[in-house]
């Protein structure tokens, strides 16, 4: 965090801080029971999430490398976590095909999303705070107002498992990653419907993630 340091999580059920200065490990966090999915740092403190295919999520302090607590209420493996843009909100998406939203000081569950006919392979909140985009197995990509708890749109053209989605920093395009190969850039017309920008082809087998420049120009995937 603050440029400094960089999370990492493995199949070996660990998570490595490191310190991008030196290249060291700084802290090595056990206390999961499977393979580590996703990890994600508080953008307000020195605090990291990390998600599970234990069904767990878990709240570490950095800088003493200790784990704070643990939360349950998955039923499945947890593939993805995400904090809300001002610290106060974690949510988490998951093979029982639900998002999760949790107060992040007190571990307090917030709400459950529900409408996906799949596993929910990731879940982002935009730049806002105000929606969540997710995707999942059901090959379709989700726009929440979580605080409503409401399908806000749903896109769909990926004829595979979508792995991942964003937004761009103004929240008025997503871009997604299937196991199709494609990227897909989607936005809203002036009526409200959903459309599909583009498709960008040019990776030889599965994508699985892609992500916006800060100025929106590209994406890397």
């Amino acid at each position: 965090r603050h440029g400094v340091l960089l999370a990492s999580v493995s199949k070996d059920k660990t998570v490595k801080i490191w310190d991008l200065d030196s290249g060291e490990i700084l802290h090595t966090l056990r206390g999961h029971e499977a393979e580590v999915l996703s990890c994600c740092f508080s953008p307000v403190e020195d605090i990291l999430f990390t998600a599970s295919a234990d069904k767990t999520l878990k709240k570490w302090d950095v800088d003493k490398g200790r784990k704070i607590w643990s939360l349950k209420g998955h039923t499945e493996s947890i593939f993805s976590c995400c904090y809300s843009p001002f610290g106060k909100e974690i949510a988490s998406s998951s093979g029982d095909q639900t998002i999760r939203l949790w107060n992040a000081r007190n571990g307090r569950k917030i709400s459950t999303l529900k409408g996906h006919t799949g596993s929910v392979f990731s879940v982002c909140f935009s730049s806002d705070g105000q929606k969540l985009v997710s995707s999942s197995g059901d090959k379709t990509i989700r726009i929440w107002d979580w605080y409503k708890r409401q399908i806000l749109f749903t896109f769909e053209g990926h004829s595979a498992v979508v792995w991942s989605s964003v937004f761009n920093f103004l929240d008025d395009k997503v871009v997604s990653a299937s196991m199709d190969g494609t990227l897909k850039v989607w936005r809203k017309d002036e009526t409200g419907t959903c459309i599909k920008v583009r498709t960008l082809r040019g990776h030889e087998h599965a994508a699985y993630h892609a992500c916006f420049t800060r100025d929106g120009r590209y994406i890397v995937s």
